[in-house]
């Protein structure tokens, strides 16, 4: 490991403008594509450990964190659909949400079987401190025949704001597709 560790700065530093994608596939050369991550070491083939390794090995703002909020507002202008409700700060919530995940919330008729509504769960031990939750909504899919998530959220504890929140872009997903197939938003969505 220290072996592939000083192979891997050496590549860094004889390429100094190459990013992770480049390391990996092999930086550039007059007569293609030259070393790469890759022959280093396994681990060093997927582009976003190499990237995670050199940003961990140059420094500067990505490594400590001091960009997270630049990143994450480019992310949700990449993908505006993606996050459905974010709120940042004692109580962090991000819920998240595919428009397949939405179309499955709402059902033309009641399934035959007893998967008719929602079930909500927190997965403890997913992220790296303790206190971090993956939340899961999940619904019932008669289109796959299994039960998939329909709002998956990060929440940095378990109290009752976090689940507020966490319900809170569920109902409202509900209540946007409802809209959206020209269904009257009522009690009886929200019901199970």
């Amino acid at each position: 490991m220290p072996n592939e560790c000083h192979q891997f700065e050496r590549l860094v530093a004889e390429n100094p403008t190459a990013g992770p994608l480049e390391l990996v596939v092999g930086v550039r050369g007059l007569h293609g594509p030259g070393e790469s991550s890759a022959d280093i070491s396994d681990v060093l083939l997927n582009r976003d450990r190499v990237g995670k390794e050199l940003r961990a090995l140059i420094g500067g703002p990505n490594s400590k964190g001091d960009s997270f909020v630049q990143d994450f507002a480019d992310f949700e202008s990449e993908c505006p659909e993606f996050v459905i409700l974010s709120t940042i700060g004692n109580i962090t919530v991000i819920s998240t949400q595919t428009p397949f995940m939405r179309s499955q919330l709402l059902k033309d008729e009641p399934v035959d079987a007893p998967v008719n509504g929602l079930v909500s769960d927190a997965a403890h031990g997913w992220w790296a401190y303790r206190t971090h939750l993956l939340m899961v909504t999940s619904v019932y899919s008669p289109v796959l025949f299994c039960w998939v998530p329909a709002v998956m959220s990060f929440t940095n504890g378990a109290s009752a704001d976090h689940f507020k929140f966490h319900f809170l872009a569920l109902f409202q997903s509900i209540a946007e597709e409802a809209e959206e197939r020209d269904m009257a938003v009522n009690d009886d969505l929200f019901a199970g």
